[in-house]
């Protein structure tokens, strides 16, 4: 299943640090990047009509980039989580006598994100028969007690629209103060998701190849002898 791409996997990230329990150098010693960069500002208006009525007018948007591991112990995948949020609010507030106001506020809200994994790369371009649905991605590899090269399931696009509308009129009458009015609100949303396409495999030694063995009986991955493999 994974002979061919061997190199590339074992090129990964070697031992770079000795083992504290024995004196072979087989274990790595690294940082992954955490970068996370966002934008976002705020626009205010107000604004007076009549000395009766006042309209105010407010957008807020927020963006930005977030690269993220998908966990592991060793550096091998990235995913880039991007987003932006974006909300503007109208009102309108209208002062008919001492004891009469009628509010209204219509209020738009964008929420746009996804999550993409780097690099673009599937096992079968490193040269496995393994065949990949849809994105290409890097697989998920477990050696067990040694090492897991982790992934994450990608979601290139997920977010929603809402709108939303109400309108408020308040009346105060001696001791009294009534309210009537109504509100409306509509939600359209939208989840894709790429579930774990690229492929998840387990080594054990259940399987293991005669003369291929590591130091505690797990099954060599060179040898493409899986325990279990799951394609998503």
């Amino acid at each position: 299943m994974i002979e061919r791409p061997r190199t590339s996997l074992t090129n990964t990230s070697l031992p770079n640090a000795q083992n504290l329990s024995t004196p072979f150098f087989n274990r790595w010693t690294g940082y992954t990047p955490a970068v996370r960069n966002t934008d976002e500002f705020l626009i205010k208006v107000d604004h007076n009509l009549t000395p009766s009525q006042r309209v105010q007018l407010s957008y807020f948007n927020t963006s930005g980039i977030q690269q993220q591991s998908p966990g592991g112990n060793l550096v091998w995948s990235q995913q880039n989580y991007s987003w932006r949020q974006q909300n503007a609010n109208v009102s309108h507030t209208w002062t008919i006598s001492p004891t009469k106001i009628n509010q209204i506020w219509l209020n738009y809200t964008r929420m746009l994100a996804g999550r993409v994994n780097t690099p673009a790369v599937s096992l079968g371009d490193l040269g496995s028969s393994f065949t990949v649905q849809g994105t290409p991605s890097l697989p998920q590899i477990t050696v067990t007690n040694y090492f897991t090269l982790s992934q994450s399931i990608a979601g290139p696009k997920a977010g929603t629209n809402f709108y939303s509308l109400r309108d408020v009129y308040s009346w105060n009458k001696g001791k009294h103060a009534l309210a009537f009015g109504g509100e409306g609100s509509l939600n359209k949303d939208i989840q894709q998701t790429l579930l774990n396409n690229y492929g998840v495999f387990s080594f054990n030694g259940t399987r293991a190849v005669t003369g291929c063995l590591l130091a505690n009986g797990t099954a060599c991955p060179a040898a493409g002898q899986t325990r279990a493999k799951r394609p998503g």
